[in-house]
């Protein structure tokens, strides 16, 4: 169904409600799913919300950059970086 869309590379479980028509990519899981996990929802159901195309990202190459006028050190991470700091 997302042939030819921006988004027809981004995994997805069969089992997701698709809200829009092809682009963009918004879905959520079943009402029988969530009822039946509760508050946990599988993360391969998560909901998915999106005005655009979804950036395709990977973790190897993908950095954050923290900086701006009011950041005294601007420091630029990568996801390796984020992933190995401690839980606050």
């Amino acid at each position: 169904r997302d042939v030819g869309t921006p988004d027809e590379w981004i995994p997805r479980d069969g089992r997701l409600v698709r809200l829009t028509g092809k682009h963009p990519f918004n879905v959520e899981p079943p009402l029988s799913i969530l009822n039946k996990y509760k508050f946990i929802t599988p993360s391969s159901l998560h909901y998915v919300r999106n005005h655009g195309a979804c950036p395709k990202l990977t973790w190897k190459d993908h950095t954050v950059l923290i900086g701006g006028s009011l950041v005294p050190n601007p420091m630029e991470l990568t996801m390796d970086q984020i992933a190995a700091m401690p839980p606050r």
